[in-house]
């Protein structure tokens, strides 16, 4: 159980706390009287340039009262810092704690899907310890006809770039109910979820929505709760998947990759229903308010960004940034199968392989070089990504590519490569109907 505070500042110490709480909505009436609380800073401690410093600033005590989102506490211990801070969260503490000390082998659980019977991993708190960059916690992989694999009401802990859910080869799964947090903040990336799907996804129609027939089609991550991550979800080579009703509580939700660094990129992704949370706490130097670039960073393929809670995220420490962004990294990026596309050759390469507003419809569509196939993938067909009914006038920006100095000379403009009204829309999919919600085949 995890909920989250941001109203005054509260200084570490033992006695009486008063918190206000805004409970994460699948677990609204979890804190009673009389529980075991643990209070953490939000992203732990962090430097005057807003970086983790690696300190996990805690106070722990006994619930007294709690109502109306207001939380009294009676503190008994801490651990051992003295600060004042404003951002919380506020978790139980595990009854089972599993600590992931892999090493360079980087993956806790390798699950192989069941031909039988779907696999369950619940009820666990998940400690990152000593680990390699792109380890993982929980590790997916394929069997023909596999039943899908759930994750679910798990308290989930991240250190430096870890995983904490990836599938390899797989686009099914249901990852749900899960408390994902991050006190380390932006030391390095880290995901909370990594989507690599089968090799034929570049070559078969959409599952997206009321398409997934079955459930089983797309890995869907619903109503989880996630904590001062960088990013949330990476929807990676062949993938689909469903990102709906989550909490990112200072947490920008990533998107996917493209076919740049990586070789195919993302097939779709849909986000739909997350809840976003940003907070300005001031001061001066500002060392609490996070420095989030984005809520949304999509690479290519297709997908929707439908009724999802974005609040602007400006701030005078920080300045203000572009909600929605939409980029194209092959164009400056010297990366991939088709680095630097378009540079010193007259005039626009569109489309490039697979980038926004690439699918699969008709399988007759061709790049700017006019190729069906660039050794790789099928290279897409028109299928636009849609993006429309989100709270807080979201602001969409093309990005100019790779965000880094360009590494290309004469690259070509985004703008020219991702236009509205043709690679992106901002309103309804046609025939769009979302897949039933919650996932007809969780178990909770």
């Amino acid at each position: 159980m995890l909920g989250y505070h941001n109203a005054t500042n509260i200084s570490i110490g033992t006695g009486t706390k008063t918190f206000t709480v805004n409970e994460v909505p699948t677990q609204t009436g979890a804190i009673t009287v009389g529980m075991t609380l643990r209070c953490w800073v939000t992203g732990g401690e962090r430097n005057s340039g807003g970086a983790g410093t690696g300190q996990k600033p805690w106070m722990q005590g006994i619930v007294t009262s709690y109502s109306g989102g207001t939380l009294t506490m009676n503190i008994t211990s801490t651990s051992g810092h003295s600060m004042t801070k404003r951002l919380w969260i506020i978790t139980t503490n595990a009854t089972t704690t599993i600590t992931n000390n892999t090493g360079s082998t980087g993956r806790l659980m390798n699950l192989t899907e069941n031909a039988t019977l779907p696999t369950g991993v619940t009820g666990i708190r998940f400690e990152g310890g000593t680990v390699s960059n792109n380890a993982n916690h929980v590790h997916i992989l394929p069997t023909t006809g596999g039943k899908p694999i759930h994750v679910y009401d798990n308290w989930i802990g991240i250190e430096g770039a870890m995983i904490a859910v990836e599938t390899t080869g797989v686009n099914r799964g249901l990852i749900y109910n899960n408390s994902v947090v991050r006190f380390n903040w932006l030391n390095s990336v880290g995901e909370c979820l990594k989507v690599t799907g089968p090799s034929n996804s570049w070559s078969t129609t959409s599952t997206m929505g009321t398409a997934d027939t079955d459930g089983l089609q797309n890995v869907y991550f619903e109503d989880n709760d996630i904590h001062a991550m960088v990013t949330t979800v990476d929807i990676d080579d062949y993938g689909r998947a469903c990102i709906r009703y989550n909490l990112c509580n200072e947490s920008p939700m990533g998107g996917s990759h493209g076919a740049d660094t990586s070789n195919f990129g993302v097939r779709h992704g849909e986000f739909n229903h997350n809840t976003f949370v940003f907070t300005q706490v001031g001061g001066s130097p500002d060392l609490e308010t996070f420095d989030l670039n984005r809520w949304i960073l999509l690479r290519g393929g297709t997908g929707t960004v439908y009724a999802n809670v974005m609040p602007n995220i400006t701030s005078t420490a920080w300045g203000n940034k572009d909600e929605i962004q939409l980029q194209i990294q092959n164009l400056d990026r010297n990366a991939g199968p088709n680095a630097c596309w378009g540079a010193n050759i007259g005039g626009s390469q569109y489309p490039c392989p697979r980038q926004i507003g690439m699918g699969y419809v008709t399988g007759s569509g061709t790049d700017g070089l006019g190729r069906s196939s660039d050794g790789f993938a099928y290279v897409g067909d028109s299928e636009p990504m849609y993006i429309w009914s989100n709270t807080g006038s979201p602001s969409i920006a093309v990005l100019t590519g790779y965000e880094g100095a360009s590494e290309c000379t004469n690259p070509d403009a985004a703008s020219t490569y991702i236009q509205a009204s043709r690679d992106y829309f901002t309103s309804a999919k046609p025939g769009y109907t979302e897949h039933v919600y919650p996932n007809e085949l969780r178990v909770d």
